[in-house]
């Protein structure tokens, strides 16, 4: 998983590209959910930024927990997560 980001007074945009590489049509559009359902508990904590996460082939095999933490590690690495309060 990648995240690729770019701000220039935006709000927040997150987008996600599931390859053919990472299984069947059914298998994309689950790795799809649980992308957009990790991003959705995560949001509240991210700047605002137009981001791609890319997913990888080993994505299909992971849990909605495994890919929050990934999601969050990155935008931490990339300085898009707001300190705590």
């Amino acid at each position: 998983m990648v995240v690729l980001w770019e701000c220039q007074e935006c709000d927040r945009a997150m987008g996600i590209a599931v390859g053919r590489p990472v299984g069947s049509a059914v298998v994309r559009s689950g790795v799809r959910r649980r992308f957009r359902e990790s991003y959705r508990h995560l949001r509240h904590a991210v700047m605002p930024a137009y981001m791609l996460f890319i997913a990888r082939p080993g994505s299909s095999a992971a849990s909605t927990a495994e890919i929050t933490r990934e999601m969050e590690h990155l935008l931490r690495e990339a300085s898009l997560w707001r300190a705590e309060e």
